[in-house]
């Protein structure tokens, strides 16, 4: 659908492509007076000089915007969406791109690359990614300029030159509120990510910020605008229990995506790798599994192990080496040791199986393996994981399968 200007009242707009462009605010789409719902659509607009907005102007008594992308817009202010004072707005599952302000004759200050807002949003499980307002030295909040309660969102490589480059607040409300989220920047930034002053907590944000749980941490993402966690991402299970937990009964993850050990994603191949030797049944009276998912490119260091039918509990470490084996009771285990010669210990790494699936994921790293060593092309390894187990009541360890890998 090209649509150059939707105007009016109330506007309810599903499953629809919107490229619009306009001489005053809203280039797609600007309501006064009524409701805005937006559902599973795609906006790219542009409002010309001085007026805000470039995908959604509102000035209306509510907005819910849902499963949306916005990507490319441009306006003075606002490059996305430009919200009115007194307007409630709620912003879910929806991914804000490369959305900025712009301003080429007046050359006058703006804010808010992705949204400008003068009443308190509430944004949850959105993404917001290289976003802009840099087109002026007093431009602020390169993904949200205003009051924003912010829940489970990822910010990544958000843009401005004064303030704060990913969420600042100059209005009267003051009402920044970030939790469960993350926000990161892989390039250089002029200004703090978040604006001094705001509410944060249980959030991974680069380079720290004070409040109750937060991390400074590696988010671990996939790839590039692949912002699925992998398994050593410091966003794994940082929010509180109130949140309640994922699927699998762990704590919620951090950010607007959860930990997915199936995922594949950028430069991942599928599944790789091949089970050697055969576990002894556990203390469930099943064998564990072992599967690979990632690649087996060196260079990508992307290698998932998933370890599957594990007993309640049964925390343990991975176990690596270059020779294959198989010991029944290695060590006076209950299991089958499948790796020989010099070992490798990821002790440094316990893992705990999954109260609601029990089964454990892992991230070796290739470029730094216990011992300081790294593995190299044409390698073959074998990983198998080590955990605890109980025999008739009597404390014990068993084995996993060994995986193996050919580099």
């Amino acid at each position: 659908m090209y649509a150059d200007h939707i105007g009016g009242g109330s506007v309810t707009v599903r499953r629809c492509d919107l490229d619009g462009g306009a001489r005053e605010d809203g280039g797609a789409i600007y309501v006064f007076g009524g409701s805005v719902l937006l559902e599973d659509s795609t906006i790219e607009g542009f409002s010309t000089e001085d007026f805000t907005g470039g995908g959604l102007a509102v000035e209306s008594v509510g907005l819910e915007v849902n499963r949306c992308v916005f990507e490319n817009c441009r306006a003075i202010r606002g490059g996305a969406v430009a919200i009115g004072a007194a307007n409630p707005a709620r912003f879910s599952d929806t991914k804000f791109v490369n959305n900025a302000t712009v301003s080429t004759i007046t050359m006058s200050p703006g804010s808010g690359g992705a949204i400008l807002t003068a009443s308190l949003i509430e944004v949850e499980r959105c993404i917001f990614e290289r976003n802009r307002s840099r087109h002026h030295p007093d431009c602020h909040g390169g993904a949200i300029s205003g009051p924003a309660r912010v829940r489970f969102s990822t910010f990544v490589d958000n843009e401005a030159i004064s303030r704060a480059s990913a969420l600042s607040d100059t209005t009267s409300l003051a009402t920044t509120d970030v939790e469960t989220s993350i926000v990161v920047s892989f390039v250089p930034q002029p200004v703090p990510l978040i604006e001094a002053g705001a509410e944060v907590d249980f959030s991974l944000v680069d380079g720290g910020f004070m409040g109750q749980g937060n991390v400074d941490g590696d988010p671990a993402f996939w790839g590039l605008s692949d912002f699925q966690p992998l398994p050593n991402s410091a966003a794994i299970d940082l929010a509180p229990p109130f949140y309640g937990v994922d699927p699998d009964g762990t704590p919620r993850d951090a950010g607007a995506l959860r930990f997915d050990r199936d995922h594949c994603g950028t430069g991942c191949d599928g599944v790789i790798g091949i089970p050697s030797c055969v576990a002894a049944p556990n203390s469930t009276f099943f064998r564990s599994e072992i599967r690979g998912v990632g690649t087996l490119v060196v260079a990508r260091n992307r290698v998932v192990l998933n370890v599957d039918r594990l007993p309640p509990g049964s925390r343990g470490y991975f176990i690596a080496s270059q020779t294959a084996a198989c010991v029944p009771g290695a060590g006076g285990s209950s299991g089958n040791l499948c790796i020989g010669g010099s070992a490798l210990r990821f002790s440094n790494q316990i893992l705990q199986p999954t109260p609601f699936d029990s089964n454990v994921s892992f991230r070796p790293m290739l470029n730094d393996l216990p011992g300081g060593g790294a593995v190299f092309p044409g390698e073959t390894w074998f990983f198998q994981y080590w955990h605890r187990d109980a025999v008739a009541g009597v404390a014990t360890s068993n084995f996993s399968p060994a995986l193996q890998l050919g580099f």
